[in-house]
């Protein structure tokens, strides 16, 4: 029987440079950003510079509490809520709790971690709409309604480039862009 590269990772048979390139290789960034090879960079930066920041953290930290204090990537999203739950630089936290949720194959609905990129003059709303676009195949109409609302409350800019080539992209693109206007301006999140 083989071993997964994360079982022989966690009981050291291989190092966690491979373990990484492994896991990144694995989540085919570039596939899911079809077109969009700089979200795709973004993305895998996150999760490897955050892996790494894990893999660094002081052993006596809270945060390793209970666990068997080896750095995994099923780690990082329970790393994002720490750092962002004990205040330690939201904009980094807010930029892995989304990094998480896309590649662990999901969007992140909590509009506040959006918010404090807006606060903190870090939202890239062609970055959201464009990822909520692409994760839309695990919670559609969670993501058509946190994208209205961010795109409401948030992205005075407009979003017509990207909503052009999403719809440009196929029928269903079409069919999402036009789901996301019509819920923009019901939903009332404030």
């Amino acid at each position: 029987m083989v071993e997964s590269y994360q079982l022989q990772y966690v009981r050291s048979k291989i190092s966690a440079e491979q373990y990484l390139l492994h896991a990144i290789q694995e989540a085919r960034f570039d596939d899911s950003f079809n077109g969009y090879p700089q979200y795709a960079e973004k993305v895998r930066t996150i999760i490897q510079e955050s892996f790494w920041e894990l893999d660094k953290l002081d052993q006596t930290s809270p945060f390793w509490l209970q666990t068997n204090r080896i750095a995994t990537l099923v780690k990082l999203p329970e790393y994002a809520e720490y750092k962002w739950t004990n205040g330690n630089d939201r904009v980094a936290s807010a930029w892995l709790k989304i990094a998480c949720e896309i590649f662990f194959g999901g969007f992140e609905q909590d509009i506040s971690v959006w918010k404090c990129l807006y606060d903190n003059h870090d939202l890239d709303c062609d970055f959201m709409l464009i990822s909520a676009w692409v994760m839309s195949h695990t919670s559609t109409d969670l993501n058509i309604n946190i994208v209205s609302a961010v795109s409401r409350l948030f992205c005075t800019k407009g979003f017509e480039k990207t909503f052009t080539e999403i719809e440009q992209y196929s029928e269903t693109g079409k069919q999402w862009v036009e789901l996301v206007k019509q819920a923009q301006g019901k939903i009332d999140y404030e």
